[in-house]
């Protein structure tokens, strides 16, 4: 699922890059007492010929676990908010898009570098 993040900067290969949408992927539940979610941040921009584009710059892993995930109802939009929270980022009003997941390089220490 990929979501609208209010926009933040990042550094990436020698430029500021302005991250404006998040993906996230359940990539292993148990279905007892934790999950772990794949997330990826990045640039949307409109194409010339209409749709837009995605650039991955960050990704990494997250797991739900103790209260979090006993509290969680397993529904897709509270496993996002969770995971926004966790990064410290806030979602846009637009809605949700759907595209393919391109690999990217890895987040250190969970947040984004200034």
């Amino acid at each position: 699922m990929i979501v609208s993040i209010q926009s933040v900067q990042s550094w990436n290969r020698g430029t500021v890059t302005t991250l404006n949408v998040f993906r996230l992927q359940s990539i292993n539940d148990n279905l007892r007492d934790s999950c772990t979610f794949y997330w990826q941040i990045g640039n949307e921009v409109p194409l010339p010929t209409g749709g837009t584009t995605q650039t991955w710059v960050q990704d990494g892993n997250l797991t739900m676990n103790g209260a979090d995930y006993t509290g969680w109802n397993g529904s897709n939009d509270a496993a996002m908010s969770w995971a926004l929270s966790q990064l410290n980022l806030s979602r846009t009003l637009v809605g949700m898009v759907a595209t393919p997941i391109p690999t990217s390089p890895l987040l250190k220490g969970g947040a984004l570098p200034q």
